[in-house]
């Protein structure tokens, strides 16, 4: 095509090659200084999707940390019926959050009845199908013949895997649990309620973590998915985050914290010397790190997504078709259905074409036999009367 185009005059860049660029100075002002500035004003009117799920044992403060971590009463607790213990439910509820003018999308997922059963082992296939499922409808999306400006993204980007704080060593069922979500999701293991421990035990307790966690190849967040190792340097020393959730506000020298009070002291959440949620506030959060939001959202994408969509396009072997009633679009209905139609007439008149076909076929092997019986019939009947000749000729010699 480009040979044809220009017949000759350039050289063919090939497929995946572009002509080199010649730099050129603007003699005058053109504008072209306020294409990153519109980026920025269309991407802010647009709200800024981030999705996290929340997976770890009943009663370890999931819902008091996700309230803690964006300033906001998110998910009231309630106390689940005892008969519903016997599944895992997934809870997805989206909130629109705004600050100066941004808005985050925020949908979080819970996952009421995790490890509550005798089988726990079992408790961990309606998560790893949720984390599938929301993988394929963006495939779908990219898929559709007629995209939209954007896709709805419902991704998990970030599961926070909370860990009992037993202060000696990581649960089997954590350990089975983690191996199985590594390689879907990107995964910040959190030690809950870690003010149950004293500061001694918080570190052996995250020594025992993290050497298991290398010993099964267990792949966290950020560990294994930052290229630039020294932005973080000083975040993975509190690797696993052992973290204090609370709603509440205490006053302390005339200053409100957010923090709750016990009879030997004040735990506040935001001081490093008792508690990591700073860190992993920053790690999550921060606009002036290298790792945030965008960075969770990109990895997701980048690693997880094309690993999904490498094997789910490879196990399936065919295109994936568009969801129709993903959007309710009557205009694409239609010419679905049309599409449809056209295939089941194409079908009919190629299945009838090839009964056509296979008759005449029939009808030609059928004439053939019976002109092949009827020849030596033929041959049967005239050598019967060469043989009563031959007799005649004897009798009459």
């Amino acid at each position: 095509e480009y040979a044809l185009q220009f017949r000759g005059r350039f050289p063919d860049p090939g497929p995946w090659k572009l002509g080199s660029t010649k730099p050129i100075n603007t003699k005058s002002y053109v504008g072209v200084d306020n294409a990153p500035k519109q980026y920025v004003s269309r991407q802010r009117r647009r709200p800024y999707a981030f999705n996290v799920m929340v997976v770890g044992e009943s009663g370890l403060g999931k819902t008091t940390f996700i309230n803690t971590l964006f300033h906001s009463v998110l998910k009231e607790q309630k106390c689940r019926p005892l008969e519903s213990t016997k599944t895992v439910e997934i809870n997805a509820k989206s909130y629109d959050l705004t600050e100066s003018g941004v808005h985050l999308r925020l949908s979080v997922i819970d996952t009421p009845g995790f490890g509550d059963r005798m089988n726990r082992y079992e408790d961990l296939n309606p998560i790893i199908e949720y984390i599938d499922t929301q993988n394929q409808i963006y495939l779908q999306q990219e898929q559709n013949r007629n995209p939209r400006p954007y896709f709805k993204d419902s991704r998990v980007h970030l599961l926070l895997y909370f860990i009992s704080p037993t202060g000696e060593r990581i649960k089997d069922l954590d350990i089975f649990s983690l191996s199985k979500l590594s390689g879907k999701v990107n995964i910040i293991p959190v030690i809950a309620k870690s003010d149950t421990l004293t500061a001694d035990e918080k570190i052996v307790f995250k020594n025992a973590i993290m050497k298991r966690l290398e010993k099964e190849d267990i792949k966290i967040y950020p560990y294994n998915y930052c290229d630039d190792r020294a932005s973080i340097s000083h975040l993975e020393t509190h690797i696993p985050f052992a973290v204090v959730g609370c709603n509440t506000l205490v006053e302390v020298n005339g200053k409100r914290i957010r923090g709750r009070a016990h009879r030997w002291g004040i735990i506040d959440v935001e001081n490093e010397q008792h508690s990591d949620f700073i860190h992993l506030r920053e790690l999550i959060m921060s606009v002036t790190k290298s790792r945030n939001l965008n960075d969770l959202v990109i990895s997701t994408n980048d690693i997880h997504y094309n690993s999904f969509r490498t094997t789910y396009l490879q196990q399936n072997d065919t295109k994936i078709k568009s969801v129709e009633a993903f959007e309710g679009d009557s205009g694409r209905h239609q010419n679905s259905t049309e599409e449809e139609r056209l295939k089941n007439t194409y079908a009919s008149m190629l299945k009838n074409k090839e009964e056509e076909l296979k008759k005449r076929n029939d009808d030609l092997l059928k004439n053939a036999e019976e002109s092949i019986k009827s020849t030596i019939k033929e041959k049967e009947s005239i050598e019967e009367e060469i043989k009563k000749l031959d007799e005649q000729l004897k009798i009459l010699e």
